[in-house]
């Protein structure tokens, strides 16, 4: 019985402690985690993540505090907008194309309303780890989780 446990554990425990590869859309995917420090080579990589919340101290992992009808554009300061995907777990969304401009990043609903914004051009390629910044408790003057409303 304790070697069924074991092998149990084994198989368990890789879940848990690296990314993982999931190619189905699971309802909770690192919510909240920097998707780059997974997604940033190979065959599933992404050239930004981000997770939108529905608070600004948004817990990671959890998929009851996200955004999943909503989606994150890029308004570069040439005027060209990019529009993220949908990845995978709730409220979790991605962009593979470069970004070489600066940009003002918004938050947009499902008829497509700018419901929440970054401060203009405010963000440029070095800040497209959002998640890295946009923590729980906000990181490197970020005010914390990047949130589906104004505040």
């Amino acid at each position: 019985m304790k070697n069924r446990y074991l092998l149990v554990a084994l198989a368990v425990i890789p879940l848990l402690v690296g990314c993982g590869e999931s190619e189905g859309n699971d309802i909770v995917h690192n919510q909240g985690k920097n998707c780059l420090s997974c997604h940033s080579g190979g065959e599933h990589s992404f050239t930004s993540g981000v997770t939108i919340y529905k608070s600004i101290d948004g817990a990671d992992y959890d998929s009851n505090d996200v955004y999943d009808g909503y989606n994150v554009q890029l308004l570069l300061d040439n005027g060209q907008v990019i529009t993220y995907s949908k990845g995978n777990g709730l409220g979790n969304k991605k962009y593979s194309g470069s970004i070489t401009n600066k940009f003002t990043s918004q938050v947009v609903d499902a008829s497509g309303s700018v419901v929440n914004s970054s401060n203009t051009n405010s963000h440029d390629a070095s800040r497209v780890a959002c998640n890295s910044c946009h923590t729980s408790s906000g990181a490197n003057g970020a005010p914390g989780r990047v949130v589906g409303f104004r505040f």
